[in-house]
């Protein structure tokens, strides 16, 4: 009998950073707007309701072709004029955007066009881990100067100086989310990655954030855990503030729920 080879190791969890993009857009989604593209924001109605197209996306995005990304976002808003206008959120999260970004741009763009034409389409990218010059990236196929030319908004959340975001934070929650995304991805240790998220806890606090908004905060950074256990989460619903700080202390470096509400 032939031995079974051992099985191979298992590689240890990456950081899940997509939920917590979409969690956190999903409950600050004016803010979101308001920090990263303002220009669009201006052109929205917001006393109008606005839907986050989940069935949609599904439909463009569903094939290996150009895969779903969890974070990414189409959202169907009220302009100031009063006409439909979707706007396609594409987040990316982890490394270089790379060659092919702008093409999986127009790709999205023109997936939505060809299914639902006469809508239109803004799209938008954030990159989370990554510098781009500008705020406008471009998809070109040409020849000649003829051919094809897409040009999208973008913007770099390493672009940001902290000291911009803290300040922005006192009237913009997603200022805070912002702080922590960056602090998630650095590597630093020790007493300078404690003193960052101290700083970033306490913004919560020193402005004076509703106690729903903080709890909606701590949420979106669980998010990399899975669905927690109803205990816990009804732990979460009674905590005090100060209980809440200790977890929101915890949750950036720890690698399961463990670490964040019982820590041995």
């Amino acid at each position: 009998m032939t031995p079974t080879a051992d099985p191979t190791p298992e590689s240890p969890p990456k950081p899940d950073y997509d939920s917590p993009w979409k969690e956190a857009i999903d409950a600050f989604f004016q803010p979101f707007m308001a920090l990263f593209f303002p220009a669009v924001h201006a052109l929205i109605d917001w006393d109008r309701p606005y839907e986050f197209l989940d069935a949609e996306l599904r439909q463009i995005t569903g094939d290996s072709a150009i895969g779903r990304r969890q974070a990414d976002r189409l959202v169907r808003v009220m302009s100031r004029e009063g006409q439909e206008v979707w706007l396609l959120l594409h987040i990316e999260i982890q490394g270089r955007a790379g060659a092919r970004f702008p093409e999986r741009m127009f790709q999205y763009w023109y997936r939505i066009y060809d299914r639902f034409g006469g809508i239109e389409t803004i799209s938008l990218a954030l990159l989370t881990n990554d510098r781009t010059p500008g705020d406008t990236a471009e998809y070109r196929r040409e020849r000649d100067g003829r051919g094809l030319r897409f040009s999208f908004r973008v913007h770099s959340l390493l672009a940001w100086e902290q000291a911009e975001l803290v300040r922005r934070a006192a009237d913009n929650p997603f200022a805070v989310v912002a702080l922590a995304q960056l602090a998630a991805h650095r590597r630093a240790s020790g007493p300078e990655r404690k003193a960052r998220k101290a700083e970033i806890i306490g913004l919560l606090y020193r402005y004076g954030y509703e106690r729903e908004t903080a709890r909606k905060l701590l949420r979106q950074l669980q998010l990399k855990f899975g669905p927690l256990d109803p205990d816990l989460s009804a732990r979460i619903q009674t905590a005090e503030p100060a209980q809440l700080e200790v977890w929101l202390d915890r949750v950036l470096t720890a690698t399961g729920p463990g670490e964040v509400f019982d820590p041995r």
